[in-house]
């Protein structure tokens, strides 16, 4: 099936899914800084995401601007404490949180929900949350899943003196997140970088040996290959870390609390970062130092669960994420955002019933 999506032409349901999770195209996609503490000594991490307009275009495209419906409802929670940055320096004010839940109807193809955040203090606020529920009902239908799915890739960028980031060539992005017609460009860009790569260290003096040389984990190439670039023996050679029988019986005892794609997204998530130097140290005690987060994320929620404001919250939130119960989130990713909105709603609740908020 051809990956070009022709307006006018009457697509069969398999195709139309298809067409939904293609990937964007490389003009549709922008990039985020993680946050003001990712960036350190001149550089940032970044992370891609899509114009909302690139959503609507794709959706109009595959069933006519009438073909489709969203509205949106809103709550506030009051009384807030967070960290912001306030002339140059972090203070805690407090504010109120801005929660958006998107609804979108395709005909057809039924009806599909979910939810965002922002803060009330950011002037662009309702904007951002309506953007990311937006977001989030799409995925729901398999458009900009991928996205949402890069769980724990990132691309470190240069930051100039007035603190704004270079923005990478799109052939950074993992294979399967760039669209199929672009894919040769960006393959031939990565071949082109990396012979520059080994031409230039073919002409380096040899470097001192010394201990602790074997241990030293090489750093991403200013090429910006990406995660999906690195030798699968590379990854192969981290993964190995977590065959040993202790490791692998460490792992299975998380199958009563957490899923199996979750644990192995953080396992191979992990993996590539370290194959490809984004993340140096210890990896078996980092899979487990997140694996452990993510339990420790579960025993917080079912600890709030009973102060929320019906027996129906919890399970409608965990719709939104496509799960009938924690044990069934599929990525981290989806874990937290299940945790942020359960204490947003129970910092609420607190409020609501005793004038305070809590901690």
């Amino acid at each position: 099936m051809s990956s070009e999506i022709a307006p006018n032409h009457k697509h069969t349901t398999e195709e139309i899914k298809n067409l939904l999770e293609l990937p964007f195209r490389a003009a549709e996609i922008t990039w985020r800084v993680l946050g003001d503490g990712e960036k350190t000594e001149g550089e940032a991490r970044i992370i891609p995401y899509a114009y909302r307009a690139a959503y609507m275009k794709r959706l109009d495209t595959l069933f006519g601007p009438g073909g489709w419906t969203q509205s949106f409802s809103m709550t506030t929670v009051s009384n807030v404490q967070r960290s912001k940055k306030v002339n140059k320096a972090y203070a805690m004010i407090t504010t109120g949180k801005i929660l958006v839940t998107s609804t979108i109807t395709i005909e057809g193809f039924g009806t599909r929900s979910s939810t965002g955040e922002g803060w009330a203090d950011d002037e662009n606020g309702t904007t951002r949350a309506q953007a990311q529920a937006f977001r989030r009902a799409c995925a729901e239908f398999g458009l900009g899943r991928y996205l949402r799915e890069l769980e724990g890739w990132s691309c470190k960028v240069p930051v100039n003196a007035k603190g704004y980031f270079k923005r990478p060539h799109f052939s950074v992005l993992p294979d399967c997140a760039i669209h199929p017609a672009e894919l040769a460009e960006a393959r031939e860009l990565r071949a082109r970088s990396a012979k520059s790569s080994r031409k230039s260290a073919a002409h380096a003096p040899a470097a001192a040996s010394g201990i602790g040389q074997s241990a030293r984990t090489a750093q991403p190439s200013e090429s910006g290959a990406s995660a999906n670039s690195t030798p699968a023996n590379a990854i192969e050679a981290q993964l190995a870390l977590l065959r040993t029988p202790e490791a692998k019986q460490r792992l299975a005892g998380y199958l009563g609390q957490l899923s199996k794609p979750l644990i192995t997204s953080v396992v191979t998530g992990l993996s590539e970062l370290y194959a490809n130097g984004r993340m140096t140290g210890n990896l078996v005690n980092d899979v487990f130092f997140n694996l452990d987060r993510a339990v420790d994320l579960i025993d917080q929620i079912n600890t709030m669960e009973p102060m929320l404001p019906s027996d129906n919250t919890l399970p409608s939130i965990l719709h939104s994420h496509s799960a009938k119960s924690l044990s069934d989130l599929q990525t981290f990713s989806d874990l937290k955002a299940v945790s942020r909105t359960v204490t947003t709603i129970y910092q609420a609740e607190q409020e609501r019933q005793h004038g305070t908020t809590a901690a």
